[in-house]
């Protein structure tokens, strides 16, 4: 794996608050460059949250980097303002080194 197998992927959180902890434990290099929490309310609408640190706000190349052990705690403004939320997913765009590859 590596910058060339980069991708969005969606993964359904079972309990969101609006804070998130991400967490590397696996023996790899993560890189994120953007993240984001998608909400879906009880209308059916779909609500992105962007998460309230400035690296991984947009899709820029400006990586968060985390090593095997490292973690961030990420907040998300709005998730208390949407009225019944039903199902929310967090979308993390970015790829990973396993160690030893790099």
């Amino acid at each position: 794996m590596g910058k060339e197998s980069e991708t969005l992927q969606p993964r359904l959180l079972t309990h969101f608050d609006g804070r998130l902890l991400i967490r590397e434990v696996e023996p790899e290099v993560s890189y994120i460059d953007q993240l984001f929490v998608r909400v879906l309310d009880a209308d059916g609408r779909l609500i992105e949250l962007p998460a309230q640190f400035p690296a991984l706000r947009a899709a820029d190349g400006d990586y968060v980097v985390l090593n095997t052990g490292d973690e961030i705690m990420l907040a998300f403004d709005g998730f208390s303002a949407i009225p019944s939320p039903q199902r929310a997913w967090v979308m993390a765009r970015g790829y990973y080194v396993p160690l030893g590859d790099r």
